[in-house]
């Protein structure tokens, strides 16, 4: 099950698991971010490349506006996933 959500305080939250079955739900949402944000990843379980694309896309879209997404609550074992991947360079994680 995955979820995605906009909540108060301009931040993204996800949840569950965030696989390629996913991407139209999340792209629809990840669409209306017009402004930084926080993406809090708590509930977040997995993510799959699919996922990474949609977030890096989010990334870029916002830099070109002068505004960035920033991770938080990533999984140790997600933390490890970016780490290794090199999109904590792309997307900061706090």
């Amino acid at each position: 099950m995955f979820s995605i959500e906009l909540a108060a305080g301009d931040r993204v939250l996800l949840a569950g698991r965030f696989d390629a079955s996913q991407e139209e739900k999340a792209r629809q949402v990840l669409r209306s971010v017009q402004a930084s944000c926080i993406i809090d990843c708590q509930d977040l379980s997995y993510i799959s490349s699919s996922g990474l694309g949609l977030l890096v896309a989010l990334q870029l879209r916002l830099a070109k506006q002068g505004a960035s997404a920033r991770l938080v609550h990533l999984s140790p074992h997600l933390q490890e996933l970016f780490r290794l991947s090199g999109l904590d360079s792309v997307l900061p994680i706090d």
